[in-house]
């Protein structure tokens, strides 16, 4: 089996797997909330989750599992942090410090990009948006940067790859860039001005908006990868804060969520939070401020950010007709986890909210098995290419030299995709993950599969050019005429 084929295996078994619903058993709302939450828990490998569920009422319903998880608890949010950089911004609309249609040089005179004449059009409006014109496949960002000005000053070197206003393209420098904006129309640290003029007035004791070292941060879970269906404890990675490195407890994100729930919005004016909640008019796109504006299956709107940091994952949605939201909070992570896991546990709630039946496909387990039976049966057939390496070399010497070619070059495929993995993820998914650390942080089973096939497939290469060389080398002397 070739590596092609062993992915065409994973994606037949992931295909079938997915389309498997067992059967939900109908409880009372409650009873069916902590059933669900309690098996999601099980079957997706969660070590802590916090389930945190808010009405138009200020009722709040917080529920825990996992070891010393409590409402109390710190996780990273990742980009849910977005929606509270946006609420910032708007309160400094609403006080006339801001204009949202003003460019960003009118508050930060050095923003500019590589094209400084496109850079000059980028307003408040477009960087809220994600309609700057700028985008991952323009700018390779650094992700271990979290001062806001240097973030900010590395846009410079940042190509457009639309014009502003014209397109939208998810990308995180545009909230760094509002965090900045905040620092500089204020006068005040971003962390300072989250803490006075939100997490104080909102109620949110637990909430961090700046980027402390993990270890010094009381009630920090401790974060996931989960190679293999496993979660393993691994060392977080600060993130810039406006754009997803705040930090938040269930009870924090229950008071941050009912501001979108009250009639007369606390720190906001009506029409600004409103306006958060809106995407543009154009270009055409789904998100507003912070918030994805989409539908459920059968139609009814929703609210809802998603947010990814390598051992953590975070997901909030309102619904409005029902006068709710609730978010969820997650100290493991792993990148195939936001195509399975999360949308699945997150849909599953909005169900039983609404008085549905959730629907449960792929599990955890089941996937980090199906991973590993691809990296097994690969590695075997790697062996026994390599142990076959003499008979291959032994009927390579009958053909020509170009024929042998393809059985050398194709030992190399996995070297290849490795290089070239940062470009095939933003290919495919929009977003940059230039670091190989965090590529493996978030894919660690799929990487430790490409360390072992590479490994295999260079030293088969070196093997069988080797013999090559030898058996020419025989063939040579024996061509020679002995002497007398």
């Amino acid at each position: 089996m070739n590596h092609s084929l062993a992915l065409l295996c994973f994606t037949a078994l992931v295909a079938l797997l997915m389309g498997i619903t067992p059967p939900a058993n109908a409880q009372p709302a409650r009873d069916a909330l902590d059933e669900y939450l309690q098996s999601q828990v099980a079957s997706q490998r969660v070590p802590g989750l916090t389930f945190v569920r808010v009405d138009a009422e200020g009722n709040v319903d917080i529920r825990t599992h996992g070891e010393g998880i409590t409402p109390q608890t710190r996780f990273y949010i990742g980009s849910l942090s977005k929606a509270m950089t946006a609420v910032a911004v708007m309160q400094l609309v609403d006080a006339g410090l801001v204009n949202l249609d003003a460019p960003v040089q009118t508050y930060i005179p050095t923003f500019t990009t590589r094209d400084a004449e496109q850079a000059g059009r980028i307003t408040v409006r477009h960087l809220l948006n994600h309609t700057s014109g700028l985008s991952d496949h323009g700018y390779a960002r650094d992700d271990d940067e979290t001062d806001l000005a240097a973030l900010v000053a590395g846009l410079a070197s940042a190509r457009h790859t639309a014009e502003p206003g014209a397109a939208f393209a998810y990308f995180n420098s545009n909230y760094d860039v509002l965090g900045y904006l905040i620092e500089v129309v204020t006068g005040k640290s971003y962390a300072d001005y989250m803490r006075a003029n939100l997490f104080d007035v909102l109620g949110m004791p637990d909430a961090l908006a700046h980027t402390p070292a993990p270890a010094t941060v009381e009630r920090l879970t401790q974060g996931h990868i989960l190679p293999f269906g496993f979660p393993v404890a691994y060392p977080p990675q600060s993130v810039a804060a406006p754009s997803g490195g705040i930090i938040a407890s269930g009870r924090d994100m229950a008071a941050f969520l009912g501001l979108f729930l009250q009639s007369q919005p606390a720190i906001l004016s009506k029409t600004s939070r409103d306006l958060l909640l809106s995407p543009p008019q154009a270009p055409e796109s789904d998100y507003g401020m912070g918030w994805f504006t989409r539908q459920l299956s059968d139609g009814t709107p929703i609210y809802e950010h998603g947010g990814d940091v390598p051992t953590f994952h975070a997901d909030m949605m309102i619904l409005p007709g029902e006068g709710v939201a609730f978010a969820l909070l997650y100290n493991r992570q792993h990148l195939l986890s936001a195509f399975t896991s999360f949308p699945e546990i997150r849909y599953g709630v909005a169900a039983i909210l609404r008085g549905n039946q959730p629907s449960s496909r792929l599990s955890a387990g089941i996937l980090g098995l199906i991973i590993l039976a691809v990296v097994v049966i690969s590695s075997i057939n790697d062996l026994r290419r390599l142990s076959l390496a003499r008979a291959w070399a032994k009927k390579a010497r009958e053909r020509s030299r170009i024929a042998v070619v393809p059985g050398l070059l194709t030992l190399l495929i996995p070297l290849a995709i490795f290089l070239l993995l940062p470009a095939l993820i933003l290919a495919l998914t929009g977003r940059a993950l230039g670091d190989y650390g965090l590529i493996f942080a978030l894919l660690p089973d799929v990487m430790l599969f490409l360390f072992i096939s590479i490994a295999l497939g260079v030293l088969t290469f070196v093997v069988r050019m080797f013999l090559l060389a030898r058996g020419a080398r025989g063939a040579s002397h024996e061509l020679q005429p002995s002497g007398r």
